[in-house]
């Protein structure tokens, strides 16, 4: 009995560090906000900006980012599909969509969960 109510416990607490997590992603990713979205960043980082790939660290995602969205205003982003967290590997996907003043893009993001909290481990956005 104590070890269901410990698990359950766990869960709803890990639940709720990821929908915080989530909405500030949401949140940021609606503003251009690249300071807010490089704090989510794990160490190390696969990050995919059009045609562009590499492994960043917070740093270089931050400046990634800034570049993207310095020229674009207008920002709404939506998520369209999300998946449940792997069990195996505490790993979440989720996919949405970017629109700006001149563009769309489809946004995927990978989440590590790691001691509740999560953390971008891969980022794309490309343009459909």
């Amino acid at each position: 009995m104590r070890t269901t109510l410990l698990i359950g416990l766990l869960s709803s607490i890990s639940w709720t560090a990821m929908s915080q997590d989530s909405q500030f992603f949401f949140k940021a990713m609606n503003e251009g906000n690249s300071t807010a979205l490089s704090m989510l960043v794990d160490k190390q980082a696969d990050f995919q900006i059009g045609d562009s790939r590499q492994k960043v660290n917070r740093n270089q995602a931050e400046q990634m980012l800034e570049t993207f969205f310095a020229p674009k205003s207008e920002l709404q982003f939506l998520f369209r599909h999300e998946s449940n967290t792997n069990e195996n590997n505490g790993t979440r996907y989720k996919i949405g969509l970017l629109d700006t003043d001149s563009e769309r893009y489809r946004v995927f993001v990978l989440f590590n969960m790691d001691a509740g909290n999560l953390s971008i481990a891969e980022l794309a956005i490309e343009s459909p």
